[in-house]
């Protein structure tokens, strides 16, 4: 049997591990999260597989690196998905533009046309799109939608003043200082209706036009800022369907052509579904010579089928080409990158997939399952780092890596098949799956063992009503408070479109003005519809040529986390850049469409913790995230060493004094190799970041780089002395990452490991007395069982705290832990969006409308 072997294999927490790998097989990679699972799959079999297939092309040269490993043999040519890649927040990046599918249907139009027509009439594919100027329909730039003042919630009355038309769109409080200052330049009547003021200063009050000499940032910019960084503005910026290209994105020249009767834009709405009928019937009429076509046409038609193909295949049938990419839930973006491996016809090829069941239900995980083993089966190796029981019961050979994290894990604790693992007492994912762990030490998780709470009558209640946000049907809800919700469902099935897309934003909306339910920002078909207030706005439309001049805007800003407490929301500026002033609203961000919502009095704050990137460079760190790197700096700027040297906190900083002058503090150098960017150790620090004179400055026998260096769990009994350092450590270990260590780039942790950082911060720093609401989008993305345990205890710890949780899941372990449940479905995207079951895990046990149900054992 042909396989490949790794020879005592020591980079990042390995301990000299030898494995060998059946080839042509399905390969689970499992074990405790930190345990060194990715450092094995990704870190040596994939970059060794890529290496060496660059280095056969001489692309590559070595640059004689350690490797982390003696010898590998039987490696072949390497592909890897890793969740981290594959996050992106680009809103004008949609379904069809990552899949190439509209590039195809694009050049298929503009053949079509061109064969039609002389020479000097033949256009462009780039006519046919919506990100393009040439192709774009110029007032709304491509976006199907235009944003504009909704003057029904600026201006209710007519003698709304100019105070209170910031207050209509929350940010008064805020802005009360430039509001002042702006009324005593210009000499206003504060109490002075805003549509009785001069049509000059209307202009620069909203649109920021100059006037009299002086300038003013608009109020449109102002809520722009505040929407893309997930701030309330009580829907006074509303969305409406582009009047002139009827939400189709693109320009009149490409509406008027028309093939088998339907235009490129109207493609673009289509589910991927119909589009794939619709294109079997347009290929169609070409073979039964009803339309003329050419072999470049039914190329491209086949190219475009093939890729509906494959989305259908991957259950991602209910999207429509036009989805913006960033609005998909984690399981669908996985799919949507997973499909395009899952049907290529190049073997054998090392695939290396990070968790590709993450974001799924029970139900899809089997044809997702189904798929891979059929990789497998044509010749490929299919590796998965994976905690799911069905992925490793599906496993050819699974290779558990552990016993614990970091400096604790590292080892192989077995490597065979299933059955073995399961007879396997040293492992803890076999104990988790096929047994019950013991608490017999600290290490081990408390898992939740008594009956749910309670939910009846007593129990402050949310109350959504007629929501219909994306695909919801004009639904209500009831959630309890006080209590763990879980929200489960298909993917697609409207869970985010509820939680994060509607209640976030309307509870926020609340809690930023301590006020009662709030006006939603509803998607109209006409700017106005009731009487209001009229303002004369002379905002202009740009000219074609003015926009090919310059490349149109892209915010690429992400929502990270939406924090908001009545009366003490203090942002950390309000002011967009000049940059962001000419930003686009992020289309990935969803309307919230509801009709009210009630209970938000019963909360104080409202938490979101997702799964976005904590920062994007490598000098934000783990420790500086936390906010507690100031008080170690500190520590270390008052040793006796330090007072004399003369140095401050500043000089125990990369960023700062202390710095390594010649690489600046990165620790690293690059150099571009024939396509690829190399980085290497800096030759003056070694990779050490500081300067020679700071590294001398010891604390409790550590420099301050050996600081970096400590795992969470090392750093808490390090810097024992200092009380705030350790509670927060302490919070961390809680929630299953006391092996990350302190110095590690926030930009390499996982979706599931900035999760938790963010929760364990967050946690760090909780208040007596109030009542939080936190919300959890699919939390045990990246933890084993071991690890869910701990998580679980962590929240129910919160709820008894006093605090409510909702958490957005698939996994069954976390549902059946709940005390609520709420089910949408029964399917995705227009078959879905409607509440099919609610109550305890019990009764959706019981429940025959239930998906998740007998999954909740």
């Amino acid at each position: 049997m042909k396989k490949i072997s790794v020879r005592n294999a020591t980079l990042h927490n390995l301990k000299g591990i030898d494995v060998d790998l059946p080839t042509g097989k399905m390969i689970a990679v499992t074990g405790v999260s930190g345990s060194g699972k990715s450092t094995l799959a990704f870190d040596i079999l994939f970059e060794a597989g890529r290496q060496s297939y660059l280095q056969a092309l001489g692309v590559l040269a070595s640059l004689g690196t350690e490797h982390g490993y003696d010898e590998i043999e039987g490696l072949m040519p390497a592909v890897a998905i890793r969740q981290g890649i594959i996050r992106r927040s680009n809103p004008r990046s949609v379904v069809g533009t990552k899949t190439r599918l509209l590039n195809y249907l694009a050049t298929f139009y503009a053949d079509q046309h061109n064969r039609k027509v002389s020479v000097e009439e033949a256009i462009q594919p780039s006519q046919f799109s919506f990100n393009s100027p040439l192709g774009m329909c110029l007032s709304c730039q491509g976006r199907g939608v235009r944003f504009d003042f909704d003057y029904s919630v600026l201006l209710p009355t007519p003698e709304t003043t100019l105070s209170q038309l910031y207050d209509n769109a929350l940010a008064g409080t805020t802005f009360a200082k430039r509001i002042e200052k702006l009324q005593s330049k210009l000499s206003l009547d504060p109490a002075a209706p805003f549509t009785s003021l001069p049509h000059a200063v209307q202009q620069l009050v909203l649109h920021g036009k100059s006037t009299a000499g002086i300038r003013q940032v608009s109020l449109f910019a102002l809520l722009q800022h505040r929407l893309n960084r997930g701030k309330p503005v009580n829907g006074a910026i509303a969305a409406t369907v582009c009047s002139d290209c009827g939400g189709h994105r693109v320009g009149d020249e490409a509406r008027s052509i028309v093939v088998n009767g339907k235009h490129i834009g109207q493609l673009g709405l289509l589910t991927i579904s119909e589009l794939h009928d619709h294109l079997l019937r347009t290929a169609g009429k070409f073979k039964s010579k009803r339309e003329k076509s050419t072999g470049v046409d039914r190329l491209l038609l086949d190219k475009a089928l093939s890729i509906t193909e494959q989305l259908i295949a991957v259950r991602l049938d209910y999207l429509t080409p036009y989805r913006p990419v960033p609005s998909l839930s984690g399981g669908e973006i996985q799919r949507l990158f997973l499909m395009s491996h899952l049907k290529a016809n190049i073997s054998p090829l090392l695939y290396v997939f990070d968790e590709p069941t993450a974001g799924l239900h029970e139900l899809e995980k089997l044809e997702l399952i189904a798929r891979l083993k059929a990789l497998a089966t044509g010749g490929n190796t299919v590796l998965v780092v994976e905690h799911d029981r069905q992925s490793l019961e599906a496993a050819d050979y699974i290779v558990d890596i552990g016993p614990l994290a970091g400096r604790q894990g590292g080892e192989v604790i077995y490597q065979g098949t299933v059955s073995g693992l399961k007879k396997c007492k040293q492992s803890l994912t076999g104990q988790s799956l096929y047994g019950r762990i013991k608490n017999t030490d600290r290490q081990t998780p408390d898992v939740r063992t008594q009956e749910p709470r309670k939910v009846n009558a007593k129990n402050d209640t949310l109350v959504l009503s007629e929501v219909s946000t994306n695909n919801l049907k004009k639904i209500s809800v009831k959630i309890p408070l006080g209590v763990l919700v879980g929200v489960a469902g298909m993917s697609g099935s409207g869970k985010s479109s509820l939680i994060a897309d509607t209640l976030v934003p309307a509870v926020s909306a609340y809690l930023s003005s301590g006020r009662g339910a709030l006006k939603a920002s509803v998607l109209k078909n006409s700017v106005q519809k009731k009487s209001v207030p009229q303002v004369r706005d002379d905002s202009v439309r740009v000219d074609r040529e003015s926009i090919a001049r310059e490349q149109v805007s892209i915010n690429q800003t992400d929502t990270i986390q939406a924090d908001t407490t009545r009366g003490r929301n203090k942002p950390r500026s309000e002011n967009p850049t000049d940059s962001e002033q000419g930003a686009e609203i992020n289309l990935a961000q969803a309307t919230p469409v509801y009709r009210s919502v009630t209970g938000a009095e019963h909360l104080d704050r409202c938490v979101e913790v997702s799964q976005a990137p904590i920062g994007r460079r490598s000098n934000s760190t783990v420790v500086s995230y936390l906010g507690i790197w100031d008080r170690i700096r500190s520590l270390f700027a008052g040793t006796d060493q330090a007072v004399k040297a003369g140095y401050s906190a500043g000089h125990f900083s990369f960023n700062a004094a202390g710095a390594c002058q010649q690489c600046n503090g990165v620790g690293h150098n690059q150099m571009w190799l024939g396509g690829a960017l190399v980085s290497y150790p800096c030759d003056v620090c070694s990779g050490q970041r500081y300067q020679d004179d700071v590294l001398a400055i010891t604390y409790n026998g550590l420099n301050i780089t050996d600081a970096l260096a400590l795992s969470v769990a090392e750093a808490t009994d390090a810097f024992a002395a200092d009380k705030p350092v350790t509670k927060m450590l302490d919070v961390v270990s809680r929630t299953g990452m006391d092996y990350i260590t302190l110095g590690q780039p926030t930009n390499t942790l996982s979706g599931g490991e900035a999760q938790r950082i963010k929760l364990a911060k967050e946690l760090g720093r909780t208040r007596k007395n109030v009542r939080c609401l936190y919300i959890l989008d699919e939390p045990t993305t990246g933890l084993s069982l071991y690890d869910t345990g701990k998580l679980m205890t962590l929240l129910h710890e919160l709820v008894s705290l006093g605090n409510s949780v909702i958490v957005v899941e698939h996994d069954p372990l976390v549902l059946a832990q709940c005390d609520w449940l709420l089910e949408l479905g029964p399917a995705g995207g227009r078959n879905g969006g409607k509440v099919i079951a609610q109550g305890t895990p019990s009764k959706l046990r019981q429940s025959k409308k239930s998906l998740i149900g007998e999954f909740l054992q």
